[in-house]
């Protein structure tokens, strides 16, 4: 009834409509929270894994009331509007997103953890956002890691990256509990959650456009595949950092749409045509930057040899990063050089290098051989 209604009037809903429209949505999480649902799904706790049917309704009105006040704030940006409207239509943009987060935490617990196979994926009902998760024990994060692999079929590009987070041991695990000391264990759903960290999910949001097309940054930045990803437990973000990875990175895989997928290398030298970037402020807020500092990437173009200990196919990114923070990410197609210093002699040995020498001083003295 509330996406019938959402659709119905949203062209001509106003923000203190639209924000009533998300209270409906938020009042709808609360009460599954209350009952310890998983949104009519099952249990989590056996086979299965696909998301509950109120799902795709649930992410279509949501994603509505996203895009409705994107539209009023950048408008009211661009016309030069109200200060007021434009902080309270992003406001309302950011409040949409943790919402949508959090049904996301719905979605998670009525999935079994450690299933093998994809994330499951809600598309929205009347609407262009994907939703996608993965649930895993926490257990699994101090003992083995979290691999959230891409499918194998290449049939169409995936919502998700490919996610590896690096086993964290005993000692980094137990500092990382210790942040959440504070959570409530009401905010845990899903069998046999019921502490932070019980149960440790992937959620991935991916927008058909560009949130960030309007955003203020120091410099223009030009920005594919844009993704809200981030770990979550008991209804709260888990965000890896150095002091819980220590000296080991987290791996993104990203593939590059096609149209992109061409062989623009030339020029580039040494650098990735692309990178892994991160927003550095809340997301959708009118003014940022985004950070590539904290990871290494790589792109493989098509017919690109392997490099040693990378695994990325072709036409994809991979980003070796040195954190997980629950953020905006996204490839920053970079600029190419305006220039690349060739090394000529970098690689060649102290034999060539003689040979060479010999060759030159033999061309040079050629004259004073042929006139004697």
């Amino acid at each position: 009834a509330l996406l019938l209604v959402t659709r119905a009037l949203a062209p001509v809903l106003l923000l203190t409509e639209l924000w009533q429209a998300l209270g409906v949505f938020s009042a709808f999480l609360d009460r599954n929270l209350q009952v310890s649902g998983t949104l009519g799904g099952s249990s989590g706790s056996g086979g299965g894994g696909a998301a509950p049917a109120v799902a795709a309704p649930l992410l279509g009105s949501a994603g509505l009331v996203l895009s409705s006040a994107l539209e009023i704030a950048n408008t009211s940006m661009s016309s030069g509007g109200s200060m007021i409207q434009t902080r309270n239509a992003t406001a309302l943009a950011a409040a949409s997103m943790a919402q949508i987060r959090r049904l996301g935490d719905a979605v998670a617990a009525a999935l079994p953890q450690d299933a093998a196979g994809p994330p499951a994926e809600v598309l929205a009902d009347d609407g262009d956002l994907i939703l996608s998760t993965k649930h895993y024990k926490g257990t699994t994060l101090r003992d083995a890691g979290l691999l959230l692999e891409l499918p194998l079929d290449g049939i169409r590009r995936p919502p998700y990256p490919r996610i590896q987070v690096p086993p964290l041991g005993e000692s980094n695990y137990a500092a990382l509990k210790a942040n959440f000391s504070e959570v409530s264990e009401a905010n845990c759903l899903g069998q046999g959650v019921t502490k932070p960290l019980d149960g440790v999910a992937v959620v991935t949001v991916q927008w058909a456009k560009n949130p960030f097309a309007d955003a203020i940054t120091p410099e223009p930045v030009s920005v594919l595949v844009v993704r809200d990803v981030g770990l979550r437990t008991c209804g709260v973000p888990v965000a890896l950092g150095p002091e819980a990875l220590g000296d080991r990175s987290v791996e993104f895989v990203i593939e590059v749409p096609e149209v992109y997928q061409q062989d623009f290398t030339s020029g580039y030298g040494a650098q990735s045509q692309f990178q892994c970037v991160h927003w550095e402020k809340a997301l959708l807020e009118n003014s940022g930057s985004w950070l590539s500092e904290d990871c290494h990437s790589t792109y493989r173009a098509w017919g690109d040899a392997p490099k040693p200990g990378i695994n990325v196919s072709e036409g994809a990114t991979h980003c070796a990063c040195s954190g997980f923070w629950p953020s905006t990410w996204a490839l920053e197609a970079v600029p190419r050089p305006d220039f690349v210093q060739v090394e000529l002699f970098g690689n060649l040995s102290g034999h060539n290098l003689v040979t060479y020498a010999a060759v030159v001083l033999f061309f040079a003295s050629l004259p004073l051989l042929i006139a004697a």
